[in-house]
This record gives structure tokens, C-alpha cells and sequence, in this order.
């Protein structure tokens, strides 16, 4: 079966940022269909790593972009791209 996920849209929910941990990245469909309804990547981390990793960008700034692009930049090798 294939996953849709036109039901879910990061739009209905301007205020908030969903990340995906799993190792389903982009190179994937399912990654690419969950890049397309704007779930950031965070390649391999782990859950914990993605969460102190937010709550740091978080301290930093409100900006959804700005975090996102964050999210997904090795800061300091705690991901690899």
C-alpha cells in the first residue's frame, strides 16, 4: 500500500516543526513524501540527540525555517549527511 500523506499538512499547523529521526531520508520515497508535506530530516540522529538539538535552537530563536534548516545542519557531528 502506499503512503499518502496529503491528509497531513504541516500548514494546518504553522506554529509547530515535525521532524523525522528514522533512517528514511529523502533518498526514499516515503522520506521524499514526507519532505514534500514539510517534515524536516534529521538523517541519522537519535530521538534524544533531535531533542536536546531543539530545544538548544529553540533557546536561540522562534523562527520555523531557521530551526529546520538547523535541524538538518551537523552542528557538531552529531549528524551525517
Amino acid at each position: 500500500r502506499d503512503l499518502k500523506f496529503n491528509d497531513f499538512s504541516v500548514n494546518a499547523w504553522q506554529d509547530c516543526a515535525f521532524f523525522n529521526v528514522a533512517t528514511v531520508t529523502t533518498n526514499y520515497e516515503t522520506g521524499k513524501q514526507l519532505k514534500e508535506a514539510g517534515v524536516f530530516c534529521g538523517y541519522d540522529s537519535t530521538t534524544e540527540n533531535m531533542l536536546a538539538k531543539l530545544f538548544h535552537l529553540l533557546g536561540e530563536s522562534d523562527d520555523r525555517e531557521w530551526i529546520g534548516r538547523m535541524i538538518q545542519t551537523p552542528l557538531r557531528g552529531d549528524i551525517t549527511v
